[in-house]
Formats: C-alpha cells, structure tokens, sequence
C-alpha cells in the first residue's frame, strides 16, 4: 500500500456488504463499485469507501428531513438520479419538478439508457415547465422566430433521439465523435430538419451546445447524411 495514504485508511478494514454486492466489471479489465451512492473504481482503500457510503447516507437522511430534494438528487451518482427522482416526483410541486427536471437533464450523460423514462417525465402535463430553463434561456427562445432548423449528430440507431441543436457544425462534430468507434457503436450521421418553436421542451446552453430538446416526431422534412 501506498505509504503516503492517510492513516486512518490504512487499517485493515472489510469492505460493507452493500458496497462488495456493487462490485461491477468495466471496460478494460477494471473493476468499478457501482452504487447509488458511490460510483468509482476498485480497489480502494476500504474505510475510504464506507465512509463515503456512510457519510452520502446521513446527507440523504438530512436532505429528505429538510425536503432539500435538489441535494437529495445530486448525492445520487450519475446513473442513479433518475430513479431518485422517481422516490420523490410526488413530493415536487410543478416550478420545483421542471427546475430539478432541468438540472438533472444538463448534468446527465446517459440520456438514452433512460430514453423512455425521459419521454414519460418530460410529456407530463404539468404547467410551469419554463422553469426547466434558465431566465436567460427562457428569453432566448422566445427571441427565435416560428420555425428553427435543427440538427442532431448521432449514428443511424439514435436518429430519434430527444436532443438537437441550432448549430449544424456542432451538430457535425458531436456525430464525428463517433467516427473512431465505428465498429462499436455504428457510422456517424447528420441529421437535418425543422421544427415548430412552440413544440420545443426546452432550450439549453449552459455547455455552449445551443441545445433543442424536442420530440422527435416534432422534427418535419427530416434529412440523414452519412458521414464519411
């Protein structure tokens, strides 16, 4: 062991139970904890480990006791924020839903492992959804005129996807991310269409990706380009 490890992770500590059943396999011959809670590669000191499991599971207990529901989710790793939004959509009222919807959204990194249960929360009919948005983004789109072009950069299998842009050379370099792993995930294509403002979700730009999130049955005159 590292000799420069801090003491208190040097003791000879099991690693909990809820955390060895987390143990996952990942890419490269690597092994991952993949919980709720913690998310990170193995090995790891132990103590290291149960203290953060421990320390994120006070933090949640204190969230919920304040109805602090925005800590609540975000002490939830990545891939588990959807389901933690699920425990408590009940609890939201409609401005807090769309803000914590909106948040989530612009921090997520696996939209289409999720694809139909974004579907299902972002087509609620609850009034207020605006406030997914930012006051800036807000105005933004209102400044748009009726009918945008969009453009999604994605392969073939993920045309129908949630998440578009109003910059086609943006559009272009998302789907030539995909160019080197061909043979994994499939050919990079542009897709190219328009659609009415007022059947866009949100806009988002917090990245600088000029983002349109819209239902894909919402884009007219689609056109796909394949990508050398």
């Amino acid at each position: 062991m590292n000799n420069s490890m801090p003491s208190k992770y040097n003791k000879n500590e099991k690693l909990c139970a809820e955390l060895v059943a987390a143990i996952r396999n990942a890419p490269g011959g690597w092994l991952m904890i993949h919980h709720p809670l913690v998310v990170t590669l193995y090995p790891a000191p132990h103590a290291m480990l149960n203290g953060m499991l421990q320390h994120k599971k006070k933090a949640v207990v204190q969230a919920v006791t304040k109805k602090d529901w925005n800590s609540y989710i975000f002490l939830h790793e990545r891939p588990y924020r959807v389901k933690a939004f699920q425990q408590i959509v009940k609890k939201l009222d409609d401005k807090n839903y769309w803000s914590l919807l909106g948040e989530i959204w612009t921090d997520s990194e696996n939209i289409r492992q999720h694809l139909g249960w974004w579907k299902k929360v972002l087509w609620s009919p609850r009034p207020q959804r605006d406030f997914m948005m930012e006051p800036a983004e807000r105005k933004f789109l209102r400044s748009l005129p009726k009918t945008l072009a969009v453009y999604r950069g994605c392969t073939q299998k993920h045309i129908e996807g949630l998440s578009w842009t109003l910059d086609k050379k943006l559009a272009v370099g998302f789907a030539n991310r995909f160019a080197g792993l061909a043979e994994k995930v499939g050919i990079a294509h542009l897709v190219s269409g328009t659609c009415k403002k007022d059947d866009v979700i949100a806009f988002f730009n917090c990245r600088e990706e000029r983002e349109i999130v819209i239902d894909p049955r919402r884009v007219i005159g689609k056109t796909v380009e394949r990508l050398a």
